[in-house]
């Protein structure tokens, strides 16, 4: 399929075509420079899932009904008021837009979440699969060389279109398509209180995407979002909304309510800053390398270009240099990649003696420790550091 016949293909009374596109971008946007398995790129369902609720949870507990979208407030808005009615923890307040930046640093943070918000998550992830996922087929040979310009060069034999896949069934049964998607609607892990970590390892369905097409969107991937959610807000203003300015505030309120920056003080946040606090001995300023005694704790690409917090990209800085620096990309000559190779050493024999912390922290980095050495690891994470910067320069 191609992202195309997600936008223009699918039923034009509903905006999950618009969710899709933008939770599949979320994911590059988060791992823009991905090494690929075997040419391919998998994106969890879950993964998708969990994105829809972020998009959706605020407009849907807008009022009664939610922000009007058609069939995708009927249905989603059931979903987020049971959970509200089930959720038994009175510390937080679930009928505000703002309770989806609660919900999300419980899930980023990899806390065991309650078993009311997997219920929720997998509710919203059979939905990412009955709806936009019914209405596409994945496009054989003969479809795709039709879909093709005349004139493109395919750089490489790993371009294609992306389909959907099930681990859980052999492969000899992916020629069906409707069968993978119906097979990938049911749930076949745990509906208990489970962590972020724990959900996605359970995951069997993916949408599996060619290396070089991941590649390319890689590289407009913020111009992408940006387009996508521009037109989600314009289809819903102009099929449903019309001119309800309040519900028009809501939607624009609630379409971007997720994409704030959260507070330095996250639970991950803090927990990596007693991890380098007790690793790094002594402490010296990862850019003009002065020993210090407090630190600050750097995003070396900066969140607004690489919104995630993970180990590989957290370095702590002196105050002095983390203010100068604000969000300036760092040109990566030998002697930084070099400062980064050391400290990035000393993150990694951390999480080799201590497995559990790199899970309960995300895990995306584990396979990592199935290298021959420390030492080939490192190079792969400053590729990696280096193949997203450049994207920036």
């Amino acid at each position: 399929m191609s992202l195309e016949s997600v936008l223009f293909d699918e039923k034009k009374s509903s905006t999950y075509k618009f969710a899709l596109v933008s939770a599949i971008i979320d994911y590059i946007i988060e791992n823009p420079n991905e090494y690929p398995k075997n040419g391919f790129h998998n994106i969890p369902i879950i993964y998708l899932a969990k994105r829809w609720l972020y998009y959706y949870y605020p407009l849907m507990i807008y009022e009664e009904d939610g922000v009007r979208q058609g069939n995708t407030q009927i249905a989603l808005s059931k979903i987020v008021r049971e959970f509200n009615e089930k959720e038994t923890n009175k510390q937080l307040v679930y009928s505000e837009p703002e309770a989806i930046l609660n919900i999300k640093d419980k899930i980023e943070s990899n806390y065991i979440l309650s078993e009311q918000l997997v219920s929720l998550l997998i509710k919203m992830r059979r939905k990412v699969v009955e709806q936009p996922l019914k209405y596409i087929q994945i496009a054989s040979n003969e479809r795709r060389e039709e879909e093709l310009v005349e004139g493109i060069n395919i750089k490489d034999p790993s371009f294609t279109l992306f389909g959907l896949i099930n681990t859980s069934i052999s492969l000899e049964e992916h020629d069906d398509y409707q069968k993978i998607r119906q097979k990938s609607e049911s749930w076949g892990g745990t509906k208990k209180p489970y962590s972020w970590s724990d959900l996605e390892a359970d995951e069997t369905a993916y949408i599996q995407m060619g290396h070089y097409t991941y590649t390319e969107l890689a590289k407009s991937r913020f111009f992408i979002k940006d387009a996508v959610i521009k037109r989600w807000i314009e289809f819903t203003i102009e099929s449903y909304l019309k001119s309800d300015a309040k519900a028009i505030y809501a939607l624009f309120h609630g379409l971007y309510l997720h994409t704030r920056v959260p507070e330095r003080g996250t639970t991950q946040m803090r927990r990596l800053r007693e991890i380098v606090a007790s690793i790094f001995e002594p402490m010296r300023c990862i850019y003009c390398e002065e020993e210090i005694k407090s630190f600050d704790l750097d995003h070396f690409i900066p969140w607004s270009k690489y919104p995630i917090d993970r180990f590989l990209n957290l370095f702590p800085t002196c105050k002095t240099c983390n203010r100068k620096k604000s969000d300036k990309i760092i040109e990566l000559e030998k002697r930084m990649q070099k400062r980064l190779a050391n400290y990035l050493r000393v993150w990694l024999n951390y999480f080799r003696e201590n497995p559990e912390e790199l899970l309960s922290l995300g895990g995306k980095e584990a396979a990592l420790f199935e290298m021959d050495s420390i030492d080939k690891s490192v190079k792969l994470l400053i590729e990696q550091i280096k193949g997203i910067n450049n994207d920036l320069i």
